[in-house]
């Protein structure tokens, strides 16, 4: 099960948003992934994690889908090794997930820590290449200090935005978001490193 970024994102069966990790500490993480919402979608989905020179998990479980998420669900995983690499995946429908990698963070003191951050990424003004340098890299955490997304209509030819309007309900956030996960150097990313994130103006509507 390969969790570098060159893996191939198109075969998650319903996890279109491939995976993701948050919010690590020295003995946990928080663990993402959508299933794509309509009929016949699962209703739960299972969760595995394990050490990174190890198949078998050490921790796993199964989570319902909750309602109103757009199919989105999330697990704190406890009881996690300090300064420790994990792979973990879902499972749901006969599918399973692309292959994630995630690491806790130090318990105290450490001699080394390697952090990438990135903001202010416009979809309709460019391309996410920093994101595959990111993935590609070397690190133990990426902070996002915001702008994630950009609320605002597409200010750039590059990429079309969806929708191309002012962002004002959850459905537009949905979408735009779906948009922006679809990304195959964002999903590299997030494939690859554990993320703490922050919010920014451009993150919520009116550019507040």
């Amino acid at each position: 099960m390969d969790a570098s970024p060159a893996s191939d994102h198109t075969h998650g069966g319903p996890f279109t948003h491939g995976v993701a990790s948050f919010d690590p500490t020295a003995a946990s993480v928080v663990l993402w992934a959508r299933v794509a919402p309509g009929p016949g979608a699962p209703t739960s989905v299972r969760w595995c994690v394990a050490p990174a020179t190890d198949v078998a998990p050490t921790a796993s479980g199964e989570v319902a889908v909750p309602d109103g998420t757009d199919g989105c669900v999330a697990v704190v995983v406890e009881g996690l090794l300090p300064a420790t690499t994990y792979r973990y995946w879902f499972e749901a429908g006969g599918s399973r997930s692309p292959v994630g990698r995630t690491r806790t963070l130090p318990a105290s003191g450490t001699e080394t820590f390697r952090i990438a951050m990135v903001c202010c990424a416009d979809y309709s003004q460019g391309y996410f290449g920093v994101y595959r340098a990111v993935a590609d890299a070397t690190v133990d955490l990426v902070l996002h200090v915001g702008d994630y997304i950009y609320e605002s209509p597409g200010r750039g030819d590059a990429r079309p935005a969806e929708p191309d309007k002012t962002l004002a309900t959850v459905e537009d956030y949905r979408t735009r978001f779906a948009q922006t996960r679809a990304d195959p150097d964002l999903l590299a990313l997030h494939q690859r490193h554990p993320v703490m994130a922050v919010w920014d103006d451009h993150d919520i509507a009116d550019n507040a």
